[in-house]
């Protein structure tokens, strides 16, 4: 994703283009509203010593009309640029014997800013290494101040909050930061990124060994040059892997 949202405003409302999924858009000098679907290959085939055909599948393009009131700031327009580009999604099922209550949300965030990412601590698939079995004790939450003024946001966690420090975007260590009867209370700078190392306290109850997502492609193999044959998104795995049958 690239930029979510332009905004294209008049004295008291305006409006914006939503995009997901697209590489670029952007408001001309004439006021045009502009959605750049896809790039192209033309260096690709001066480049390469074989004719590349990327583009050639199935393409599926979505982008929204946003009208507000008031400026960008006031339409809350990144808001609803993330709310578009990520939706809820709903699945309905039967009761389970689980011991969560019907109602919970894990991480509650009220105030400014935008939360972008929760995550365990870590990055052992950033640099290529194994899984470690050990779980990561911390929850790493970022989260970015959009408008351009200081605003504060109250963090808390549905099993309570022991400890919470500043990290940079690499999780090191910055400073310790205090808690108020179990909730973080962040200042946010204008257009900053925040990012916070939490510890959390034990559920008190087994939430069990089961995976969040897949890691590998259910049908193997897969298509190494996918693009080549319509086949979506690139496969899961980093492709370690690729056989050519000639």
């Amino acid at each position: 994703q690239a930029k979510a949202a332009d905004d294209l405003p008049w004295d008291d409302h305006g409006v914006a283009l939503l995009n997901r999924g697209t590489p670029l858009a952007s408001v001309e000098n004439d006021d045009t509203l502009a959605l750049i679907f896809m790039h192209s290959v033309r260096w690709s085939r001066a480049h390469l010593d074989f004719k590349p055909v990327a583009e050639h599948k199935t393409h599926r393009f979505e982008y929204a009309l946003y009208p507000h009131a008031g400026d960008w700031r006031e339409g809350r327009v990144p808001w609803a640029a993330y709310e578009y580009n990520n939706p809820l999604m709903a699945v309905q099922s039967d009761p389970g014997p689980g011991a969560l209550p019907s109602r919970l949300s894990f991480l509650a965030w009220d105030g400014d800013g935008i939360v972008t990412a929760m995550k365990a601590a870590g990055f052992p698939l950033a640099s290529q290494e194994p899984v470690p079995e050990e779980r990561p004790v911390q929850i790493v939450v970022r989260a970015y101040e959009p408008t351009g003024f200081a605003g504060r946001a109250g963090l808390s966690w549905f099993t309570g909050l022991t400890s919470a420090r500043r990290t940079n975007l690499l999780e090191e260590p910055q400073r310790e930061l205090k808690l108020r009867d179990g909730v973080l209370s962040l200042r946010l700078p204008g257009f900053h990124i925040e990012t916070v190392a939490l510890d959390v306290a034990a559920p008190g109850i087994d939430l069990g060994p089961e995976e969040l997502g897949k890691r590998i492609e259910t049908g193997q193999p897969v298509y190494f040059a996918h693009w080549q044959h319509n086949a979506g998104a690139a496969p899961l795995g980093y492709s370690p892997v690729g056989l050519s049958l000639c």
